[in-house]
């Protein structure tokens, strides 16, 4: 039996602005592990940076940045998707700043 849940139905998450920008994330962790895990610098420089630097390509076109200096991630939903959208969501920060830090050191 298939059962749908109500956003489901009503189609929230699929509205325009619910950027699920913690995939992103995710992906980026799984190549940071992928590379602290078997230490493949072969691999690092012809798979794993490309694709770094384009997900920090990316999260560099997605932040805005404040008078301040500081920067926030707007419109963004969080692994909890039934949260919806918020502004600088923890998880999406964190894989934000891990992302552009392993770029930077990679």
């Amino acid at each position: 039996m298939v059962r749908a849940c109500m956003r489901d139905i009503q189609g929230i998450e699929q509205q325009p602005g619910n950027a699920e920008d913690h995939l992103q994330g995710d992906i980026a962790l799984a190549f940071m592990q992928h590379w602290q895990a078997t230490g493949d610098l072969i691999w690092l420089r012809e798979k794993g940076f490309p694709t770094i630097e384009g997900l920090a390509q990316f999260w560099a076109s997605r932040v805005d940045h404040d008078r301040d200096g500081s920067w926030h991630i707007r419109r963004s939903m969080s692994p909890d998707e039934y949260s919806g959208n918020s502004s600088d969501p923890v998880y999406t920060t964190g894989a934000f700043e891990d992302n552009r830090s392993f770029r930077n050191h990679a």
